[in-house]
């Protein structure tokens, strides 16, 4: 993997990079995301995929709690908007917010 080690941030990581080397540009995401966290900040993870289809990945919150040992908030989106999202907008700005998305498998009609 020649040439990586130059990039020390997600900001100086060329796009052209990351589709060569996605493991390292994730691996950058992670720790990017991670050095955000303030020690009074918290995680939250807000995953817009198929809650039953992809219903093992709840387990993040537990697992990255562990990590940071700071709060993390785990929602399936649209709907954490009405419940841990009030505080995510309303709350002290000390959060860090990681979006999950998926590939599109069936897109619906809008009426």
């Amino acid at each position: 993997m020649h040439g990586i080690g130059r990039w020390s941030s997600v900001s100086a990581w060329p796009i052209e990079r990351m589709k060569t080397f996605p493991a390292v540009a994730v691996g950058l995401a992670r720790t990017a995301l991670l050095d955000g966290l303030t020690p009074a900040g918290y995680l939250a993870v807000m995953a817009y995929v198929d809650r039953a289809r992809d219903d093992a990945l709840a387990q993040v919150r537990s697992t990255l709690a562990a990590r940071t040992h700071r709060p993390v908030t785990f929602g399936w989106g649209p709907r954490f908007l009405h419940s841990t999202g009030q505080f995510h907008k309303g709350g002290t700005p000390v959060g860090v917010f990681l979006q999950i998305t998926g590939a599109i498998t069936h897109d619906l009609p809008i009426p």
